[in-house]
C-alpha cells in the first residue's frame, strides 16, 4: 500500500507591530488555503518565512538575527527553504539579497501574494522546474497592495481578540520616520470590507477588535469616506462587545469623532494619540503638524468630555531628537508629569538613513538620550501608579485573558520599565489575568483577578490594589 505523502509545513516568524502581524496572518491564511500545515518556525519546517520590521535600527537588527537563525537551520537541512518578507526587503531591495544569497527569496510589502505563490511552487519542485531565487525587490512602483475581507486569514492572537488593519501607508513626512518610504502612500479599505471582516470575527467569538493603521483618523480621506462613517457602521453590528482604536493623530480628534466614541456602547473610551513632543521648535523640526491647541489643553478637554476616570489616554514620545535642548527636554518632562497619561511609551530617537533627521545638525549623544529616556520612564511610573490608584474601589469590566502566575507587577517588555521599581502587592497570587478598557493587548497593563473567571469572557471586578502599571481586583 502506498504511504500517503506527508503534509508540508511552513513556519512563519512575525516581527514588529500589530499591523505587521495582520500581514503575517494573511500570509498564513493564504498558505493554509494552499494545503500547507502552518504555524511557528523550527527545524522541522519545510519552509520558513520571516516577516520583518525595519522601522528603526533595533528592528533591523532583530530581523537580521531571525533571518540568520533560520538560515542556520537551513544549513543543517539543505532542502529547507527560507524567505524574508515585508519591511526589511522593501527598505533594502538590493542589499539584503546580495548579502544573504542563501535566501530562497525576498519579498517587499506589495508582494505577499507572490510570496505565497513562490513558496507553493518551490515546495513542489520535485515535480516542477526549480526557479531561480528572487533576491531583488522592484521598488520602481510605490506600494499599493492592501488586504481585504476576502483574503483568508489565520489569527495568531489569543482567540478572544484580533487586530483589523483599516488602511495602509502614510502621507505624513515626519523627519524621523521611514514608514512612508517603506509602506507607500496612504490608502484606505472600503467601509463595507472592514465591516464585513469585523462581523466575521465577531461570529468567530472574538470579543475585542483593535483597529490599526499608520494613521487611523485619516481613514477614508482618500476615498471620500471617514473614520466617523466607519465607526457608525461598526456600531450597528451585533458584536463584538469591544472595539478599540489605535494610532489616532491628535490634530484629527474632532468633537464629532469623540462624540461617536462616547455615545457608543462598544467603541472603547481609549484615546491613543501619538504626540512625539510638546516643544514647538522640536515639532517643527520633526515636520509634525503644528498643534492648533496646546497639548495640555487637549488632554484636559478630552478628560472633561468623557469624565476623569471614564477615558484612558495613551501617547508616544520621542527623546533625543536632533536639536532637543536641555530646556526643551525639561518642558517635555514637565508635560508628562502634568498631563497624567494613563499609558505612555517613550522611544529613543533612532537615526535612520534616508530620513531628513539623518543629517540634521545638533545630534544628541547616545548617553544623553539614554538619560532622558530613563528620566521620562521614571516620571511616568509615578504618574501611572497615581492614575491606577484612583481606580481602587471601582468596579471594572475585565476580559479574562489567561491563568495567573507569580510575575505580577513587571509588565510586558514593551513598556520599558527596566529602571522602575514596581510597588509590591500584598495579596496572594491572583488566579486569572485580564484586561480592562484601559489595556490594549501587548502594550499596556493587566488586571490580576482573584476569583473565578472563564478565559475569553468578561467578568466584573472590584479593584483592590494598584501597581505602577497593573491593577489587582476580585471577582464580584
Amino acid at each position: 500500500m502506498k504511504k500517503p505523502r506527508r503534509k508540508l509545513r511552513v513556519g512563519l516568524i512575525s516581527l514588529g507591530c500589530p499591523k505587521n502581524r495582520v500581514d503575517s496572518e494573511v500570509i498564513l491564511g493564504m498558505l493554509g488555503s494552499c494545503g500547507f500545515q502552518v504555524g511557528g518556525a523550527d527545524e522541522t519546517c519545510d519552509a520558513i518565512i520571516v516577516n520583518t520590521c525595519a522601522f528603526i535600527e533595533g528592528a533591523k537588527v532583530e530581523a537580521m538575527q531571525e533571518i540568520l537563525e533560520a538560515l542556520e537551520m537551513k544549513a543543517a537541512r539543505p532542502d529547507m527553504r527560507v524567505y524574508a518578507a515585508g519591511c526589511l526587503p522593501q527598505r533594502y531591495p538590493l542589499e539584503l539579497g546580495a548579502e544573504l544569497s542563501d535566501l530562497d527569496g525576498i519579498y517587499g510589502v506589495d508582494e505577499l501574494e507572490k510570496l505565497v505563490h513562490d513558496v507553493a511552487r518551490d515546495l513542489a519542485s520535485v515535480i516542477s522546474t526549480p526557479r531561480k531565487p528572487k533576491l531583488v525587490v522592484d521598488t520602481a512602483l510605490k506600494p499599493s497592495w492592501l488586504y481585504d475581507h476576502t483574503h483568508p486569514r489565520l489569527l495568531t492572537t489569543l482567540p478572544h481578540y484580533a487586530y483589523v488593519k483599516i488602511s495602509e501607508g502614510c502621507d505624513h513626512r515626519c523627519a524621523f520616520c521611514t514608514i512612508p518610504s517603506i509602506k507607500g502612500p496612504f490608502r484606505s479599505r472600503e467601509v463595507s470590507s472592514v465591516v464585513s471582516e469585523v462581523n466575521t470575527l465577531a461570529q468567530m467569538g472574538v470579543k475585542e477588535v483593535n483597529l490599526v493603521s499608520q494613521d487611523t483618523t485619516a481613514f477614508g480621506s482618500d476615498t471620500g469616506s471617514s473614520l466617523h462613517k466607519l465607526l457608525t457602521e461598526l456600531d450597528k453590528l451585533p458584536g463584538p462587545p469591544w472595539i478599540r482604536l489605535l494610532y489616532m493623530h491628535p490634530e484629527k480628534l474632532d468633537d464629532e469623532l469623540l462624540g461617536i466614541i462616547k455615545s457608543s456602547n462598544r467603541i472603547l473610551n481609549y484615546i491613543d494619540m501619538p504626540l512625539q513632543h510638546v516643544s514647538g521648535n522640536i515639532l517643527e523640526r520633526m515636520r509634525r503638524t503644528a498643534p492648533s491647541r496646546r497639548y495640555l489643553d487637549l488632554v484636559a478637554n478630552i478628560r472633561d468630555f468623557f469624565g476623569e476616570n471614564n477615558v484612558c489616554l495613551r501617547t508616544t514620545l520621542i527623546v533625543g531628537f536632533p536639536g532637543e535642548t536641555d530646556d526643551e527636554f525639561a518642558q517635555l518632562a514637565d508635560f508628562v508629569e502634568d498631563a497624567q497619561f494613563d499609558r505612555l511609551t517613550v522611544f529613543k530617537f533612532s537615526r535612520e538613513l534616508g530620513t531628513e533627521a539623518w543629517d540634521m545638525p545638533d545630534q544628541v549623544e547616545d548617553y544623553e538620550i539614554d538619560h532622558r529616556y530613563h528620566t521620562l520612564m521614571n516620571i511616568q511610573a509615578d504618574v501611572s501608579f497615581g492614575r491606577n490608584s484612583s481606580y481602587i474601589g471601582a468596579i471594572m469590566k475585565v476580559l479574562a485573558e489567561s491563568i495567573g502566575d507569580d510575575q505580577i507587577g513587571d509588565g510586558p517588555d514593551t513598556r520599558s520599565t527596566d529602571t522602575c521599581i514596581s510597588r509590591q502587592v500584598n495579596q496572594a497570587c491572583p488566579q486569572f489575568v485580564g484586561r480592562s478598557f484601559r489595556d490594549a493587548p501587548e502594550v499596556d497593563g493587566m488586571v490580576y483577578i482573584q476569583g473565578q473567571a472563564e478565559i475569553g469572557e468578561f467578568v466584573d471586578v472590584e479593584i483592590t490594589e494598584a501597581m505602577d502599571y497593573d491593577l489587582v481586583g476580585k471577582v464580584l
